[in-house]
């Protein structure tokens, strides 16, 4: 019997929308990370049935990365 194969990777690549700068928060590493945490609490896992949306994972990536850019800036490192 042939696995059929993952309809998503059958689409092509996932495309993500974009999200405006203006909703991420936290100036400071420890301020981005807790919104982050709180975007996952309120989204759920994104495995669960039914997973995130578009839209959800969006958020998060860019609430992740800029999380990361302070992180990365404290620490003396370029985020690039």
């Amino acid at each position: 019997m042939t696995a059929r194969p993952d309809e998503r990777a059958a689409s092509g690549p996932r495309t993500i929308p974009a999200v405006a700068d203006e909703t991420v928060t936290g100036e400071t590493p420890e301020e981005a990370h807790a919104a982050l945490l709180r975007l996952q609490e309120e989204y759920g896992r994104p495995t669960q049935e039914g997973g995130w949306t578009e839209e959800q994972h969006a958020r998060w990536d860019v609430q992740w990365r800029h999380w990361r850019a302070l992180v990365m800036a404290k620490h003396g490192y370029d985020a690039a």
